[in-house]
């Protein structure tokens, strides 16, 4: 480490942090022509979520259609209260989003704590149960049956108008983050991950010789340009690239600066807001207010 800055400081640097990328924002048009976003998101506290709940309220409100998906860490989804908060408003008239889609990864670590110390229920998904949202249990292992259970999920919410929990159980293969030493806090289970075989290569030796050798060349290209973007990654010759910008018509909004900050004069003024309060208690003729109101306007 050499203890240069991360960025550089400078207005372009001055709104991104050094985060991992799931925290960040970014927009896409899919070739269909759907419009995908994923929005900031704090990962081990799930705080995004209702926010991506009222942004497709808001879309659905404008006469758009939308999709809520919603996504959970196994310790996050059933520990912050919120994610039950929002399980109980999904049919609520003023905040129904025809239900959302959540996958919760359960990588049976949560931070450090396993599922028996951190939960009073069986699954972490539980929590959507009495709601009346089936919870649909998956092995992450297996990349087809994780499919199956999406469309079924899909299906389901797009029938019934509800939420639908789908859990992908499986493992986080150097624990919480990368930093911690699992064998140190699991040592049973990750004496078991230790010796699985990485799920590419597992599905892939179910599959026909030619099919699968194709896949694992794909796969190999993958981890080449992942480890080519490690290599590439350096604070002195960092450009900042799409990702760390806003999209549509949040294009030009930006984070003031202290010296862009300014003092604004906030008041109004009095004759006007005499008129406004005026007509704010002003009663139409011919209308029959509640006496309780009435007396109210008239004190």
């Amino acid at each position: 480490m050499s203890g240069k800055p991360e960025f550089p400081f400078d207005p372009e640097h001055e709104k991104i942090i050094g985060d991992v990328l799931s925290h960040l924002q970014i927009s896409s048009t899919l070739d269909s022509g759907v419009s995908v976003s994923l929005l900031p998101n704090p990962s081990h506290l799930d705080a995004i979520n209702p926010a991506a709940m009222g942004k497709a309220r808001s879309k659905m409100d404008h006469g758009g259609k939308a999709l809520c998906i919603q996504c959970h860490g196994d310790g996050s989804l059933i520990g912050q209260g919120h994610n039950h908060e929002i399980l109980n408003m999904q049919n609520i008239p003023g905040y129904d989003v025809g239900g959302s889609l959540h996958f919760c990864c359960d990588n049976q670590v949560a931070f450090t704590a396993s599922g028996n110390l951190s939960r009073s229920c069986a699954r972490p998904g539980d929590c959507a149960l009495p709601y009346g949202s089936p919870v649909i249990s998956v092995s992450a292992s297996h990349p087809d049956q994780v499919i199956a259970a999406a469309k079924l999920a899909l299906r389901f919410r797009n029938k019934f108008g509800k939420d639908v929990m789908t859990e992908l159980v499986g493992w986080r293969k150097h624990g919480h983050n990368e930093l911690d030493d699992p064998k140190m806090t699991n040592p049973i289970l990750y004496k078991h991950v230790s010796a699985a075989t990485p799920t590419p290569d597992a599905w892939c030796s179910k599959m026909e010789s030619s099919k699968a050798q194709e896949i694992m060349d794909k796969v190999k290209q993958e981890r080449a340009s992942w480890q080519q973007a490690y290599d590439d990654v350096k604070a002195d010759k960092y450009v900042p690239g799409q990702l760390c910008r806003n999209f549509g018509p949040w294009a030009d909004v930006k984070r003031a600066n202290s010296w862009e900050q300014q003092n604004w004069s906030t008041g109004y003024d009095v004759e006007s807001m005499r008129y406004i309060l005026a007509k704010s208690v002003e009663v139409p003729e011919g209308f029959n207010l509640h006496p309780f109101f009435d007396r109210h306007r008239k004190v």
